[in-house]
């Protein structure tokens, strides 16, 4: 995504947009009108944010927390993937979906 701060020598070197020769394919592309990235929920259609989190199902799909608690309540409580059509009952087959640098400190992801 081509940013005015994507651009600059002091950017994050993360970015591919940090190297010269991928700031010359993005020359002529415009800049992106949006900085951040919002997550919308397909069920609710309510942004996903931290009193809303957004949660992964065991095959891979992502909603909200309200989302997949009330697609639950419509079908007896069992979650129904709109996606797929995987159901999965009892608590929340979910995982919460961590942002970058959110794991604490001590934690080791390669021991999980």
């Amino acid at each position: 995504m081509k940013t005015t701060q994507s651009l600059t020598d002091d950017g994050n070197t993360e970015d591919p947009l940090h190297l010269p020769s991928f700031r010359a394919l993005a020359q002529p592309l415009p800049y992106a009108k949006h900085v951040h990235s919002k997550l919308v929920c397909s069920i609710t259609r309510e942004m996903m944010n931290e009193d809303n989190p957004p949660l992964v199902t065991p095959d891979g799909n992502v909603y909200s927390e309200k989302g997949i608690k009330a697609n639950a309540a419509q079908h007896g409580g069992v979650f129904v993937c709109p996606s797929t059509g995987v159901c999965c009952s009892g608590s929340l087959p979910a995982v919460p979906v961590l942002r970058p640098g959110a794991l604490p400190q001590h934690a080791d992801p390669a021991r999980h």
